[in-house]
């Protein structure tokens, strides 16, 4: 699909969002960061090595954090309890 006003159309290439280093078993990729979606969204894609612990239990006041599982398992803390989502479940923290 393509838009008929190319200046409305961002692109960017993976060599230009490389996948960057990011602690021990831990790797991520800038893919749109919000100054290329004018502030209106931010995407990271985050790999984890298994059994490599992600971020610490916290929450943002300013704006919300989507999950998709591509692969492995995540756990989210959600309705009082850690629950694990596998590969196709989505989650948004708000």
């Amino acid at each position: 699909m393509s838009h008929l006003d190319p200046a409305l159309v961002a692109v960017r290439t993976v060599a230009e969002h490389p996948l960057v280093d990011a602690g021990t078993g831990r790797s991520l990729r800038m893919v749109a960061p919000g100054a290329v979606t004018d502030g209106r969204f931010g995407l990271v894609e985050y790999h984890l090595a298994p059994r490599t612990p992600g971020a610490a239990p916290h929450y943002h006041q300013t704006f919300s954090e989507s999950f998709y599982v591509l692969s492995g398992e995540l756990t989210l803390f959600v309705d009082g309890r850690w629950q694990p989502y596998r590969p196709g479940d989505f989650a948004i923290a708000r």
